[in-house]
């Protein structure tokens, strides 16, 4: 059995697709599909000041320890305890590391983006 369906992951997702052919079904019409891309994530902007760069580096950190800690929740057997904490220690060194570039003047421009689809009618 695999993983996914084990534990029901994306068991209920529907295919982007779907949801303005959903919006039609229940009687909305005019039905439009736009897509947002929002940059959540870069610290060398040339607008961004160093507290709030410093706080997007961290703020990073925190996402990638939570989502980390979310996959050991779901497969908590997956690594040994010695294993999940050079895990975390690595995770925090690098995002140590990170806030050192920055302060250092390093620009490394990382940075990530969200995709957001909306799907909008009328009824």
């Amino acid at each position: 059995m695999s993983f996914d369906k084990e534990h029901d992951i994306g068991a209920y997702e529907i295919d982007e697709h779907e949801y303005p052919k959903e919006l039609e079904k229940t009687g909305f019409h005019d039905v439009n599909v736009d897509f947002f891309t929002v940059v959540d994530y870069a610290p060398d902007n040339a607008f961004v000041p160093d507290d709030i760069a410093i706080e997007q580096i961290n703020g990073h950190r925190i996402g990638v320890l939570a989502s980390t800690q979310k996959a050991l929740n779901i497969a908590p057997d997956a690594l040994t305890k010695h294993e999940k904490s050079t895990l975390f220690d690595l995770i925090n060194k690098r995002s140590d590391m990170r806030v050192k570039q920055y302060n250092d003047g390093e620009k490394l421009w990382d940075f990530t983006t969200s995709t957001i689809l909306a799907v909008s009618g009328k009824k």
